[in-house]
């Protein structure tokens, strides 16, 4: 005959606790939209990235989001297009994520070199150096180029002044 005590108790309430809450954080994930899902990381890297803009020893990627929306994949290229919004010169906005990283994890693809990075800083280590409006603005020229089509994003056909269709 099995006799349990208050602690065999309390430890298998601990543990079905867990193994419950793993399993709603996994339905939630996997019953989810990509659409859905990318917005609940974005939205938290968003405000870290936010709270944390004034620390200068941190490296904006290494929240776990980052890690949870490259999972997703090339799916959400246009996605991230269409929240990241464009840089204004002498705006007094927090600071926006760097989205380049992201899609530089996705994508392979690198728009500024090491050799750019460190120009001008003979023996620096390019790995901790970041050129944000270059980064943006050669991500940006990438969708426009090549990305929108690639991503299956269709471009309305310019309309005439004045003619109406």
């Amino acid at each position: 005959m099995f006799r349990f005590t208050i602690r065999d108790v309390l430890w298998l309430m601990v543990v079905v606790g867990l193994g419950l809450g793993w399993w709603a954080e996994h339905q939630w994930v996997t019953k989810r939209s990509l659409a859905e899902r990318f917005d609940y990381q974005a939205r938290r890297w968003e405000a870290w990235c936010y709270r944390n803009e004034f620390s200068s020893n941190l490296r904006f990627t290494e929240h776990d989001s980052v890690d949870a929306l490259v999972a997703m994949g090339d799916k959400i290229i246009p996605m991230i297009f269409e929240r990241w919004e464009p840089r204004i010169e002498n705006e007094e906005r927090p600071m926006r994520p760097p989205w380049w990283a992201v899609l530089e994890r996705i994508t392979g693809l690198e728009m500024v070199s090491d050799e750019e990075k460190t120009e001008g800083l003979p023996g620096a280590n390019p790995a901790g150096i970041e050129i944000p409006g270059l980064e943006e603005q050669r991500w940006r020229e990438w969708w426009e180029r090549e990305g929108k089509r690639k991503y299956g994003i269709q471009q309305s056909p310019p309309t005439a002044i004045g003619i109406e269709t």
